[in-house]
């Protein structure tokens, strides 16, 4: 998971325009939806609402080119195999766990309140979750889930959200467009033997000057309550440690993935080292005025061409840690390890550490 701009793609305008024909003619849907619930709480309307804003071709489109493509929660492309989960962070329904709860229907329209999201983060079933000693199958994905640090202030209704941008109700959940994933959020990096598994930082709301920035391995729980007390015990961000939880952050295959993205960037490292060292050693040996004039004028000509290969290694290694690239902070997470390795040698290239 990284951190997303949302400024950067504009909010879809069908997600307040009013509608054109039928019954909601001139009504936008928070309007309609708005109307719905207080007959329902009458006892005039029964039944649930049909949102059908966050549907519309334009908003997938607008998610899609906000996060490339990508799940907004463990970085997947899932274009090739599978359709777009339009997410809502807050969820539009009931909430899981919160008895009477009629969901977030107010926000179910709003732009902010929009992810894309692949079906294994966002729809909960069991599922295989690795960690440093072993996989375990637990229920795993968001579905309606949206555990808060203290259930008492969960928002009723938008009266009582008012001015609030979010921040108030204590949510556990990362939202790539609002948090910065990386403070809460870490890879361990071996660089011996890659595991591309997703730890929790420590807590950034409880500084302690004698700690370390290591991250933690927590059990997977299937319960919330437990892994924010399992957090709290080791220090660690409750809202990592809920949020690898919940959108089940360490499945094999996504862990898996972000491994062989990580020895591939070890290995492109290990070729732009070596192709360096080939294209110094040629050049050396171009500069013997001993050899035949046409031997040193091919070790040169082989230098320029060992060149371009190594700045086509370079520029894979950058592309794999871009924004729009699959498991990109996982190839960030390896890029830094490696420079901080590479500090007591300055004369080591360093890989690209991206952006």
């Amino acid at each position: 998971m990284r951190f997303v701009d949302r400024k950067a793609v504009a909010e879809p305008e069908i997600l307040q325009a009013p509608f054109t024909r039928g019954r909601k003619k001139g009504l936008s849907e928070l309007d309609d939806v708005t109307d719905f619930m207080a007959r329902k709480a009458a006892g005039e309307a029964t039944g649930s609402y049909t949102f059908l804003r966050y549907k519309e071709d334009a908003v997938t489109e607008a998610l899609e080119a906000l996060f490339f493509r990508k799940c907004a929660y463990c970085e997947s492309a899932y274009d090739i195999v599978q359709p777009v989960d339009v997410e809502h962070y807050r969820p539009k329904g009931a909430v899981d766990g919160a008895e009477g709860h009629d969901g977030y229907w107010w926000l179910a329209m709003d732009w902010r309140n929009l992810l894309p999201s692949c079906i294994d983060c966002n729809r909960r079933r069991g599922q295989r979750i690795a960690g440093p000693a072993g996989a375990t199958d637990v229920n795993a994905g968001k579905q309606t889930l949206f555990p808060l640090r203290d259930p008492t202030r969960r928002w009723a209704d938008s009266a009582a959200q008012g001015e609030d941008d979010g921040s108030g109700e204590g949510r556990l959940l990362l939202d790539p467009t609002r948090d910065d994933p990386a403070l809460h959020l870490a890879f361990d990096v071996d660089l011996a033997a890659p595991l591309g598994l997703i730890y929790a930082r420590p807590d950034p709301d409880r500084p302690d000057p004698g700690r370390t920035d290591a991250a933690g391995a927590l059990p997977a729980l299937e319960e919330t309550g437990p892994m924010v007390r399992a957090a709290a015990e080791a220090g660690l961000s409750p809202m990592g440690a809920v949020s690898i939880q919940v959108y089940g952050l360490n499945r094999t295959g996504l862990v898996q993935a972000r491994t062989r993205v990580m020895r591939d960037m070890a290995f492109l490292h290990r070729l732009v080292v070596s192709l360096g060292e080939l294209a110094m050693d040629l050049r050396e040996r171009a500069e013997e005025t001993t050899r035949p004039a046409s031997d040193r004028d091919f070790d040169r000509r082989v230098a320029v061409k060992l060149d371009a290969l190594r700045a086509d290694a370079k520029e894979q290694m950058r592309l794999k840690t871009a924004p729009d690239a699959p498991y990109s902070e996982a190839a960030r997470a390896w890029a830094r390890a490696t420079l901080a390795e590479l500090k007591s040698d300055p004369a080591q290239p360093a890989p690209p550490a991206g952006r």
